[in-house]
C-alpha cells in the first residue's frame, strides 16, 4: 500500500509538472487550435506516467484482487473477502464456511495431529450421556450413563481403594444377575459352571429317568444347588463326569415320615452316583441336594431328603 501511495504520489506531482511545461504555457484561445495541441502533450504525459508506474511497481493484484480488503467488519468472516483479525486479533468464521487445513498448532507449537472425524468424536449433544462415535466426557457432577445397548469391554478395573476386579463377567453375573439366580431343569442335562453354578437348580418332569451330569471335580469351590420340584418316581440321577476315578463325599439326611425319624447317609468311597426315586431314597417336593468340587475328583456332597410315608428309607448312593 505505501509503494501505491509513493506511486500517485509521483502522478500527481508529474501532473502538475505537465501543466507548467512550455507547451501547456502556450497562450490558449479558441481559435488557434492550441487547446487540442495543449491537450495531447497532457495524454502524453500520463502515457509516459503509467509506463513509469508499471516499471517501478511490483504490484500484480487486479482491482477485483484488492477489493478482497473490502471488509465490512473486521474479525467477521464473509465470503470473497480476506481474513482480517479484529482489535482484540480475534476472528470469527463464517458459519456456513468450511475450513481445510494442513498443519495446526497450538500456542506452544505442538502440532494437532487428529483428523477432522476423530475431533468430531467431542462434539457430543449431551455431556455424561453416552452415544455412538463420541467420547466419554462426564457431565458436571462426575457422571455418565453409558448407552442401553452398548457393551463396555475392560481389561482391569479398580475401586477407589485401589482394589483390582479379580472376578469375571460370568462370575459376576453367577453371583450379582438375580433375574437369572433360578434356573429350571425338565429333562436330562450336562450341568455347567456358566448356567449352573451359584444358581437355584429347580428340577421338575416326570414318567422317565432324568440324569444330570456334573461336570470335572478339579477343586475350583464350585457350588451346585438342586431342589425337587416335582416328585419323579421314574428316578432323578446325579452323575460325575468321570465314574472311574471321581468319587462323592461327606452325607445326606433323609427324613422317614412314617416314624417322624430321620437318618444319616453316606456315600462308598467309589460311589459316584446318586439316585432319588421318589419314595424309598427321597425325591419329595421341596427336598435339596447341594454339591462342592473340593478337590479333583472329589465332590463334596449334602442334603436333606424325605421318604414318604408308607416307604422306608434306603442309601440314595451307588457306584
Amino acid at each position: 500500500m505505501r509503494k501505491i501511495t509513493v506511486l500517485f504520489t509521483t502522478l500527481l506531482l508529474l501532473l502538475s509538472v505537465s501543466l507548467c511545461s512550455a507547451t501547456t504555457l502556450i497562450p490558449f484561445r479558441k481559435t488557434d487550435g492550441i487547446s487540442l495541441q495543449a491537450t495531447r502533450n497532457q495524454n502524453a504525459n500520463i502515457t509516459a506516467l503509467q509506463t513509469l508506474v508499471t516499471k517501478n511497481d511490483s504490484t500484480t493484484a487486479t482491482a477485483a484482487e484488492l477489493n478482497y480488503l473490502d471488509i465490512t467488519t473486521l474479525g467477521t468472516g464473509a465470503a470473497s473477502k480476506a481474513v482480517v483479525l479484529d482489535a482484540g486479533d480475534d476472528y470469527t468464521w463464517p458459519a456456513t464456511g468450511v475450513l481445510t487445513y494442513g498443519v495446526l498448532k497450538d500456542p506452544a507449537a505442538t502440532t494437532i495431529t487428529a483428523t477432522g472425524a476423530e475431533l468430531n468424536y467431542l462434539d457430543i449433544t449431551t455431556l455424561g450421556t453416552g452415544a455412538a462415535s463420541k467420547a466419554v466426557v462426564l457431565d458436571a457432577g462426575d457422571d455418565y450413563t453409558w448407552p442401553a445397548t452398548g457393551i463396555l469391554t475392560y481389561g482391569v478395573l479398580k475401586d477407589p481403594a485401589g482394589t483390582t476386579l479379580g472376578a469375571t463377567v460370568a462370575e459376576i453375573n453367577r453371583t450379582a444377575d438375580v433375574s437369572a439366580r433360578k434356573v429350571s431343569l425338565t429333562g436330562t442335562a450336562a450341568i455347567t459352571e456358566v448356567l449352573h453354578e451359584g444358581k437355584i437348580n429347580v428340577i421338575t418332569g416326570t414318567g422317565a429317568a432324568y440324569t444330570y451330569t456334573l461336570p470335572e471335580a478339579t477343586g475350583s469351590g464350585a457350588v451346585y444347588r438342586f431342589y425337587m420340584g416335582q416328585v419323579n418316581t421314574s428316578n432323578t440321577i446325579f452323575v460325575t463326569a468321570d465314574l472311574t476315578n471321581c468319587s462323592f463325599f461327606g452325607s445326606v439326611n433323609i427324613l422317614d415320615l412314617d416314624a417322624a425319624a430321620q437318618g444319616a447317609y453316606a456315600p462308598a468311597a467309589t460311589d459316584g452316583t446318586m439316585t432319588l426315586n421318589g419314595t424309598t431314597t427321597g425325591g419329595a417336593i421341596g427336598d435339596y441336594i447341594e454339591f462342592t468340587d473340593i478337590a479333583t475328583d472329589q465332590w463334596g456332597v449334602r442334603g436333606q431328603l424325605q421318604v414318604p410315608t408308607g416307604s422306608n428309607p434306603a442309601t440314595p448312593f451307588g457306584a
